[in-house]
């Protein structure tokens, strides 16, 4: 299906040096909805960090007719466009997404696997429940990090066990300095005030 020139317009504009117009061209494709996506969908692996949240943005507003690009390159070959389809997957926030992003937990790019694990908290499924608890065991501390703070968002009684193991024995620190243990027992403390035996 051809893009109408409108969309074209937008697309460049997205990309262009002032910021001020990639914020309106963003804004305006977002409004366009559905036919809007495709071409956004290509500009996820954009070289520009600032480009990529724009459009990232910009399909999250479209919402749910989003959903077939970004499932469609969530295995793409370049690890920037499968980080940023499963980012705004969790920003959507829709189940149909789960089976991908539970494959993206194990992603040989730790950024997506971080990026999977916080979309899988987002979205509160609890079919999410045993990946993410699987995910627990994942090398890079970041990772597991963010997999806790999934955990509390599920409020799932079954993950206290396996967290309160994380605060006993993981003296992993993420890239930015935080502490896995210390996010396990917030997650601990989370589930267990919103308890939910599930």
């Amino acid at each position: 299906m051809p893009v109408d020139q409108n969309i074209t317009d937008l697309i460049a504009e997205v990309q262009d040096l002032d910021m001020l117009t990639r914020a309106h061209a963003a804004y305006t494709l977002g409004m366009l909805g559905e036919s809007a996506v495709q071409p956004l969908v290509r500009l996820l692996g954009h070289s520009d960090q600032d480009v990529r949240m724009r459009v990232a943005w910009a399909l999250g507003v479209i919402g749910h007719p989003a959903l077939p690009e970004l499932l469609a390159v969530i295995d793409d070959a370049d690890s920037v466009l499968r980080s940023e389809a499963v980012r705004v997957l969790g920003v959507i926030g829709d189940s149909a997404a789960l089976d991908h992003l539970t494959r993206a937990l194990t992603d040989a790019d730790p950024r997506i696997a971080q990026r999977a694990a916080a979309a899988l908290g987002k979205i509160g499924d609890m079919h999410a429940l045993q990946p993410l608890l699987t995910a627990l065991q994942h090398p890079i501390p970041d990772v597991r990090y963010t997999v806790c703070g999934a955990l509390a968002r599920l409020h799932a009684g079954r993950a206290i066990s396996q967290l309160e193991r994380l605060v006993r024995e993981d003296s992993g620190v993420t890239s930015w300095g935080a502490s896995v243990a210390v996010a396990a027992q917030y997650a601990i403390q989370t589930i267990r005030t919103n308890y939910s035996v599930r």
